[in-house]
């Protein structure tokens, strides 16, 4: 993952803003949460799951075509993620340092979803640097069981 200064300035755009709505995603799910919990306890739902993850876009023709998919299309989806009620010890985060050793990208902070686009997905630099979108998006399977 060796950048250039430019490319790292993109780079660092990018994953400031979805660290920002990392957390506003994060903080939206601990709220729904307790409201969820509030539902089972009044018994108007049996349970219910959280469903997160995490997709990504881009309006590069060349880098869709690679993926095969058309534009307003994911080019790459992380169906593992999840949120954390803490985050890792270190001032790195979720920074996988041995894969950014001796680049501008050693020691730097990463939030779970950078960690998931950067280094869990087929995406090479190229492509997280032409990401214009990402969404995190969070569903709820709302249970209702007929034997109790």
């Amino acid at each position: 993952m060796n950048l250039t200064k430019k490319e790292f300035e993109i780079f660092k755009v990018l994953k400031d803003k979805v660290e920002k709505e990392e957390k506003r995603a994060f903080e939206f799910g601990k709220q729904l949460q307790i409201q969820l919990d509030e539902m089972v306890k009044n018994g108007i739902i049996d349970d219910y799951n959280f469903d997160t993850n995490i997709k990504c876009f881009t309006s590069s023709k060349k880098i869709n075509k690679k993926y095969n998919v058309e534009e307003g299309d994911a080019i790459a989806e992380y169906s593992e993620y999840i949120f954390f009620d803490d985050e890792p010890e270190g001032e790195d985060g979720w920074n996988e340092n041995y894969i950014t050793k001796g680049t501008l990208l050693e020691g730097m902070y990463f939030g779970f979803a950078m960690k998931c686009i950067c280094f869990h997905n087929p995406l090479s630099i190229e492509d997280i640097l032409a990401i214009d979108d990402v969404w995190i998006d969070i569903k709820v399977d709302y249970q209702f069981w007929t034997d109790k």
